[in-house]
């Protein structure tokens, strides 16, 4: 009788155990099933974000692509196929030619929007490719990757040293071209892409450190001809680079910006040229000086003048868009000037940039910086006849560039400076050509000095 009920114990433990073991075994399952099922959503979660990214980049992308095309009054006939050549001007240049330069841009991205399989880049008959050009090319080119696979297939300019200088740019390797010929006789300062963090107060910004890597660059440049920045040099441009890059953060509407450089130093010879390219897309300048209250004193002063100019007629030949752009370069001229009683002390980074490229960027041929500033419809051209000064201010320590002989913004500025275009430019850019010619160098002791330690030999 003990032997039964052991055994009986024993089956009952043994019961126990299997229904223990199999409860176990359902826990896991239940475990592995609940695990797969979450891994499953968790996966359904981030394909669906992924997709919501992708759709919105495709949108922002449509929308970036239709803000040029609409910027283009007439974009050539759309042949039925879907393979198309974007034919370049001549000078492809905003300090040329910024009107077919844009026409050329915008019918690369409206070919993009479109859905345009094949897209021929046609540059053979360029004999003149602007940096700023080439560079907004190819930021156009990157900001409609999300918008599906494309081939491109090109031509480079028949003229070598053109030739080069589309090389240079970067975009046959935006647009994955084979590099045919060297570029040994650039330096560059390769295209940056860079935004606002909100954090400017707390940190380095990314256009405070992109400036400086900027005058860094710089510095490079400099070095191959023995010279160097002085330390108040480095400062200066520092500030002044990064005054623009905080200026396209805060009134383009967006907050990215996007810079460029490269210098060529041709073989035989010993004057470098400089070409610096600064642009963001979104709000033009006037779109953003518009936005200025109308009780600020600010905004009282520039209706003045445009009552006063709608009188003597300056907008029959300039548009109200144009004159707005030049007040904006102006002296205590910003969208955040906004007191009621007086004016604020803001403004005039992009004249003082040019002040300082024409210090330390002539030659002593005779060759001068040229920067144009596009915005909108607007542009305006510094190539040194018309100067940032006090002359016909009435207010001491006031200086302006009013593009006229008598430097004042009473009367119309001068054709030939400030332009209205055909064409729009969805945001605003910047393209700066100067030199580096020792012999100048020499001269320019404000920002740089000969070097210590000549580089000459490691360029």
């Amino acid at each position: 009788m003990g032997t039964a009920r052991s055994r009986n114990g024993s089956m009952k433990r043994l019961d126990e155990l299997s229904r223990w073991r199999h409860s176990r075994r359902a826990t896991r399952a239940h475990k592995r099933r609940e695990s797969a099922r979450l891994r499953l959503t968790r996966k359904k979660n981030l394909l669906a974000q992924l997709r919501q990214k992708q759709l919105a980049r495709r949108r922002a992308a449509h929308r970036f692509c239709g803000s040029l095309s609409r910027g283009v009054r007439a974009i050539a006939n759309r042949p039925s196929n879907r393979n198309r050549t974007v034919s370049f001007p001549k000078s492809f240049s905003f300090i040329d030619e910024p009107d077919s330069s844009l026409v050329a841009i915008a019918t690369l991205a409206d070919m993009r929007a479109r859905g345009v399989g094949r897209v021929g880049v046609a540059q053979e008959s360029c004999a003149n490719i602007d940096l700023c050009a080439a560079a907004v090319l190819n930021a156009v080119v990157r900001k409609t990757r999300s918008l599906g696979r494309v081939v491109y297939a090109g031509t480079l300019p028949t003229d070598l040293s053109i030739a080069e200088i589309a090389m240079a740019t970067g975009l046959p390797k935006e647009i994955g071209l084979p590099a045919p010929i060297g570029t040994a006789d650039f330096i560059y300062h390769p295209l940056v892409n860079g935004a606002a963090t909100g954090e400017r107060a707390k940190r380095s910004s990314p256009a405070d450190i992109e400036a400086t890597r900027l005058v860094e660059y710089l510095d490079k440049c400099l070095g191959l001809y023995d010279f160097e920045l002085k330390p108040e040099g480095q400062a200066a441009f520092a500030e002044l680079v990064g005054e623009l890059l905080n200026n396209c953060e805060d009134h383009s509407g967006g907050s990215d910006w996007w810079i460029a450089a490269y210098l060529r130093q041709p073989k035989g010879g010993n004057v470098g040229d400089v070409h610096l390219a600064i642009f963001s897309f979104g709000d033009t300048i006037a779109e953003s000086m518009r936005s200025l209250p109308s009780e600020s004193m600010l905004r009282k002063d520039i209706d003045r003048l445009l009552t006063h100019h709608r009188k003597i007629g300056t907008f029959r030949k300039l548009a109200e868009e144009t004159f707005w752009t030049l007040l904006a370069i102006q002296q205590r001229v910003s969208r955040k000037n906004k007191l009621p009683n007086r004016v604020g002390n803001r403004g005039q980074g992009t004249v003082r940039m040019m002040e300082a490229f024409r210090r330390l960027g002539s030659t002593a041929a005779g060759l001068s910086p040229v920067m144009t500033l596009v915005s909108g419809r607007s542009q305006l051209i510094f190539d040194g006849e018309y100067e940032l000064s006090a002359k016909g201010q009435q207010k001491a320590g006031q200086r302006t560039i009013a593009f006229n002989i008598p430097n004042s913004l009473e009367l119309p500025p001068d054709p030939a400076k400030v332009r209205t275009l055909a064409t729009s430019f969805p945001g605003t850019l910047i393209s700066l050509r100067f030199y580096l010619d020792p012999t100048n160098l020499q001269q320019a002791s404000e920002y740089a000095v000969k070097s210590s330690q000549p580089r000459r030999a490691q360029g």
